[in-house]
C-alpha cells in the first residue's frame, strides 16, 4: 500500500472535516477521493486502507495540534526601583519620564528601519538625533534630547501624613540619586 497515498488522504480527509463538510466521515471522504483516483475497489482492500488511513490521521492530528505555549516570564521588575525600601505607608512602584515620557515619531521608526534592521533601541534613538542633528521628541515644542528626558521615583502614599512623608523621600534620596533618577512624583493611595 503506498504510503504517501495514505499520507495525502489523511491530509484532505482532514480538511474537508476542518471545513465543515456536512455528510462526510473521514473514511468515506478517503474512499470517495479514492474511487475518483483509482477506481473501484473490494471490500477487504477498503479495509486494509480504511485502518492504515485511521493510524495517519491520528499522526496528522497530532502535528498539527497546537504546541503547547511557554508560561508566561513574570513581569521584570524595573532595575532602578528594585532597591529602595517599603514601607507600610509609602513605597517606590515605578518610574515615569519628567518633564514627560520622550515621545516616539515616525523620524524613530523609519530611521530604526532603515538603519538598524527595525530594532527602535536607545542607542537607535539617539543615533537618529546625531543624524537629524536636533532633538526629536515628538512632544509639540518639546526641545529636549532623548539623553536630556529624565526619570523620576513614583511614590505611593497610603496615607496623608506629611511629616512621615518628608521623612521617607529623605531616607530614599540618597538612592534615588546613585540610580540617576531625577526626583520623586507622589501616587495618592488612600
Amino acid at each position: 500500500m503506498n504510503s504517501d497515498l495514505i499520507a495525502t488522504a489523511a491530509g484532505w480527509a482532514e480538511k474537508e472535516r476542518s471545513e465543515g463538510r456536512p455528510g462526510y466521515s473521514d473514511l468515506a471522504v478517503i474512499a470517495n477521493w479514492d474511487a475518483k483516483k483509482h477506481g473501484p475497489y473490494n471490500a477487504e482492500e477498503v479495509g486494509r486502507y480504511a485502518s492504515a488511513v485511521e493510524e495517519r490521521l491520528k499522526q496528522y492530528r497530532e502535528e498539527k495540534k497546537p504546541k503547547e505555549t511557554p508560561k508566561e516570564e513574570p513581569v521584570k521588575v524595573n532595575e532602578k526601583i528594585k532597591d529602595f525600601p517599603k514601607t507600610e505607608k509609602f513605597s517606590v512602584v515605578d518610574t515615569i519620564g519628567v518633564p514627560h515620557p520622550f515621545c516616539i515619531t515616525t523620524i524613530h521608526v523609519s530611521f530604526a528601519s532603515d538603519h538598524r534592521s527595525g530594532m527602535l533601541t536607545e542607542e537607535a534613538i539617539q543615533a537618529c538625533e546625531k543624524n537629524a542633528g536636533r532633538p526629536t521628541c515628538g512632544v509639540k515644542g518639546c526641545n529636549l534630547t532623548y539623553e536630556e528626558h529624565e526619570q523620576a521615583v513614583v511614590v505611593k502614599c497610603l496615607v496623608d501624613d506629611k511629616e512621615a512623608l518628608r521623612e521617607y523621600l529623605l531616607s530614599i534620596k540618597d538612592l534615588t540619586v546613585k540610580n540617576g533618577l531625577a526626583g520623586f512624583v507622589l501616587l495618592k493611595g488612600w
